[in-house]
């Protein structure tokens, strides 16, 4: 009996976040899986198993060589023209592109479509949309096996302490006295083994029709941010959110909620696991 092919999967920007939730679950699924970024990843995001390569993908030119031969390339990073070139001429079987919600900018309209109008109001958001657009052209003029994720706001174990889920949650356990905005910004909230679950369903799909598509990956659910503050606050039964303290950014996006009908229709793909879960998941974490 011929032996099954082991996949080959590179993550470029792997030691973030969310690559090291991707990476972790390729490994179970016994895919040979390797990382580029410019940092070593911190301890609690170094995955067994992993072949970190610490390259800096603006500069370094070897970056493609010879023995290039991944199946699956996961991009959480800026990327050029130049290297898209040369990954047009591998025989991939996947490229997926991590975008984001930040793309929509400030629109009234909720939920945001695929096919909404993008005005990004931040320049991480004008960024990422060059990016999509780059890559919807070269799908476009030369067939490239091209599938974007725009992702909503991505939590859960690892997250930056900074994000407004465990900041909150620190600042409760602590029961100290923090300093928040009014709160009325809405954000759809989607935990981090959903967005691992639709990165690895994309990778491992035979659909044709997923190529070249946007697709939304959240909840579908919003919920303002006092809201969330006060959910965390009752749940830890301490704690005291100071709200209307800070003010807003001028490039604070105010209502987001993703449609994941598109999603749903193309891949059965839909969250499993609700916001409360989650919370008390990372409460628990943090104790």
């Amino acid at each position: 009996m011929q032996k099954k092919k082991e996949k080959k999967l590179l993550i470029i920007g792997g030691t973030g976040f969310i690559g090291h939730h991707v990476l972790k679950e390729a490994v179970k699924l016994g895919w040979k899986c390797f990382s580029i970024s410019r940092n070593k990843p911190q301890k609690k995001r170094k995955v067994k198993n992993v072949n970190y390569l610490l390259i800096d993908i603006k500069k370094n030119k070897k970056l493609i060589n010879n023995n290039f031969n991944y199946d699956y390339i996961v991009n959480l990073c800026d990327i050029s023209n130049k290297l898209l070139n040369t990954l047009s001429e591998k025989k991939l079987s996947k490229f997926l592109h991590i975008g984001t919600s930040a793309e929509y900018g400030n629109l009234k309209k909720i939920p945001h479509k695929e096919n909404s109008t993008c005005k990004p109001i931040s320049s991480y958001g004008r960024k990422k949309l060059i990016i999509t657009k780059n890559l919807l052209k070269r799908f476009q003029i030369k067939f490239f096996p091209l599938i974007i994720l725009r992702l909503f706001q991505v939590y859960g174990l690892n997250d930056n302490s900074n994000k407004i889920i465990p900041f909150v949650i620190k600042n409760c356990l602590k029961n100290k006295s923090f300093e928040v905005t009014h709160g009325f910004q809405t954000r759809d909230f989607c935990h981090i083994n959903d967005i691992t679950r639709a990165v690895i369903m994309f990778l491992k799909s035979n659909k044709k029709k997923i190529f070249g598509n946007i697709y939304n990956i959240g909840s579908g659910q919003d919920i303002d941010i006092k809201s969330l503050i006060i959910k965390i606050e009752n749940k830890i039964g301490k704690g005291r959110p100071i709200f209307g303290k800070k003010k807003l950014s001028k490039q604070e996006i105010i209502y987001s909620k993703s449609s994941i009908s598109k999603v749903k229709d193309h891949i059965n793909w839909y969250p499993k696991i609700s916001l409360d879960e989650g919370i008390i998941e990372l409460i628990n974490n943090e104790k």
